[in-house]
This record gives structure tokens, sequence and C-alpha cells, in this order.
């Protein structure tokens, strides 16, 4: 039987992989990876409104998350 994780935010940290509950969670635990400057996303795998990112990138040289 496989266990569900019920998380809808993974965290993708160059070859680290995270679930996190939140999308504000999952940008925290990112922030660790920051001074490397590895390539950070975000999957969001919970329901969301038709039309909304559920991809998101952090841009290093704006310093912000942006669709992706």
């Amino acid at each position: 039987m496989a266990i569900m994780n019920t998380d809808g935010f993974r965290l993708y940290a160059g070859e680290n992989v995270s679930s996190h509950a939140t999308f504000e969670l999952a940008k925290e635990a990112a922030q660790k990876y920051m001074p490397s400057e590895k390539y950070l996303r975000i999957e969001i795998l919970v329901e969301i409104a038709p039309g909304d990112a559920d991809w998101w990138a952090f841009e290093y040289g704006k310093n912000e998350w942006v669709p992706s």
C-alpha cells in the first residue's frame, strides 16, 4: 500500500526534493539553498484556480519568486 503525501507544495533545490504543507513553508525551506544559488522551483500540488501558475521559480537577479 502506498503512503499518501498530504503536503501540497514540493520544493526542488538542485537535486534535493522536499514536500511542504504551504507555499510559505516551501519558500522558507528554499532559503537555505539561496547562498549557493541552486536552481529553485516550487510545484503546487493542490487544486488552484484556472489560469494560476502551478510552478514557481526563484529569480536571483530579481530576488523574487516568479511564475514558471
